[in-house]
């Protein structure tokens, strides 16, 4: 993942590429607006995705709740393919502060995927108001990229000289 956009942010800290820095102790905060929250991901090159892992905000209570109801997509050029949304199902240790992690896992698909995109468009918690809120550690993004076609012959490939 080579960049990471989103809807909002809470104030001035908390950036979207928070969420793609390798480091959970630092965290993407979306803003507190009430509309539906995004974050973008856009790949450094296109991919077939098998799966994606949110590494939710290490907290207790209502805040760990936030992260229900994220949706997890895969967009091409043309295509928009849905890998699944957060339940307390997704996590073997649901309720754990110590593990806060969810995988989705995502279809095979056709077209190679350029971005991840994650949305919440469900209150996680009651306690949360009226207000769609997103924070996360870290999204991890696994694939593979596309390889060479087996029909290309190595003439194909080098230039004879």
């Amino acid at each position: 993942v080579v960049s990471a956009t989103a809807r909002t942010r809470y104030y001035n800290s908390d950036p979207p590429d928070n969420a793609i820095d390798g480091d959970s102790s630092t965290i993407y905060h979306s803003g507190t607006d009430g509309n539906a929250e995004w974050l973008k991901l856009e790949l450094s090159t296109k991919a077939r995705i098998s799966k994606v892992v949110l590494i939710n905000r290490l907290a207790t209570g209502y805040i760990s709740n936030r992260i229900i109801g994220t949706s997890v997509y895969l967009l091409g050029n043309t295509t928009k393919t849905t890998c699944g949304t957060i339940d307390a199902n997704n996590n073997e240790n649901s309720g754990s502060e110590k593990d806060q992690t969810y995988t989705i896992a995502c279809p095979e698909t056709t077209e190679l995927t350029q971005s991840v995109f994650l949305e919440d468009k469900i209150i996680g918690d009651i306690e949360d108001g009226n207000n769609l809120i997103m924070n996360l550690a870290e999204v991890i993004v696994y694939g593979s990229i596309r390889k060479p076609s087996k029909s290309v012959g190595c003439e194909t490939c080098h230039t004879k000289r």
